[in-house]
């Protein structure tokens, strides 16, 4: 039987833990709430600079390699992804679930499926049914930044342009709360017009604006 002192320290070392999960928690809440605001302050940003896109692609004023739609695509690209790291709820498993009922459901449309991982939970659960995929990016906590986002999106246009497909699809989460995301399918390539463009936006757009510089300078800056 525990004598006197021996409780006193337990309830003293409990009391310890209950102080320094507490302090985690501010700080784990801290830099949720950080992220949070930098996802929703970055959004208008991004939806300008491709509504913008759409806005000189339906305007037939410039040209690029990665505007040209391609009829019967043979062979696609998949980027997925994940998190390098579980508890994280439906995070993962959603990603996982949609992505192997993609891949039953359109393997035989096409001649060439491959896929790129971006975040190790997503390659780990497809390497358990053997199948790797062609690349894993991992270190997204430590190293997530532009910097890596514009490596791997020139990775993708390199394979685009260069592996031989045809089509280039990105599969996500899309953040709507902390304990709410949203599986998103988007072809991010040929880069579709019609399927980002708000009717609003697109009826203000006059094709006669003269624009400095050209269009195409603006796309292939845009999407160098």
């Amino acid at each position: 039987m525990a004598s006197l002192k021996d409780i006193r320290a337990r309830i003293q070392s409990t009391k310890n833990t209950q102080q320094i999960t507490s302090a985690l928690k501010l700080v784990s809440a801290s830099k949720l709430k950080r992220a949070q605001n930098n996802i929703v302050n970055l959004r208008p940003y991004a939806k300008g600079l491709m509504q913008l896109i759409y806005n000189l692609a339906i305007s037939g004023r410039a040209q690029h390699p990665l505007l040209e739609q391609r009829t019967n695509p043979k062979n696609l690209l998949l980027v997925v992804v994940s998190s390098d790291r579980g508890l994280a709820g439906a995070f993962n498993s959603s990603i996982n679930k949609y992505t192997t009922k993609f891949m039953a459901e359109n393997q035989s449309k096409y001649e060439k499926l491959d896929v790129i991982f971006v975040g190790r939970k997503s390659r780990d659960f497809f390497m358990r049914k053997n199948f790797g995929g062609i690349e894993l990016i991992t270190d997204l906590a430590r190293e997530i930044s532009y910097g890596m986002a514009a490596k791997i999106a020139s990775k993708v246009m390199d394979a685009y342009l260069t592996g031989g497909y045809d089509e280039v699809r990105f599969i996500y989460n899309e953040f709507r709360s902390a304990i709410s995301q949203e599986v998103n399918d988007y072809k991010l390539l040929p880069i579709d017009p019609t399927q980002g463009v708000d009717t609003a936006a697109k009826n203000n757009f006059s094709t006669d604006l003269i624009i400095e510089p050209s269009p195409q300078v603006i796309i292939e800056q845009l999407l160098h």
